[in-house]
């Protein structure tokens, strides 16, 4: 049974959106897509939880003003496993 696209997005929608990886953003099972070294994309795999996305990145953005310039603010995202087209 498949979910409709606004309860869950599954690994073929995921793969026609151009996401690469499977992993966690802040926190949540997401479909993520490197774009580079140093840049991920990534979208939550419940689609509700983008606002949880969206307070957390909020939150760091704003913590990031607060830290020392010497010292870099890490952010959660955690690339998992390659998902294959």
């Amino acid at each position: 049974m498949r979910l409709p696209l606004w309860l869950y997005v599954d690994r073929e929608s995921a793969i026609e959106a151009g996401m690469t990886h499977e992993g966690r953003l802040f926190g949540v099972p997401a479909w993520l897509r490197e774009d580079s070294d140093s840049q991920v994309t990534g979208s939550p795999k419940v689609p509700a939880l983008h606002l949880w996305c969206m307070a957390v990145d909020l939150v760091l953005e704003i913590a990031a003003a607060f830290v020392q310039e010497d010292r870099t603010l890490e952010s959660p995202i955690t690339l998992g496993k390659r998902i294959a087209p």
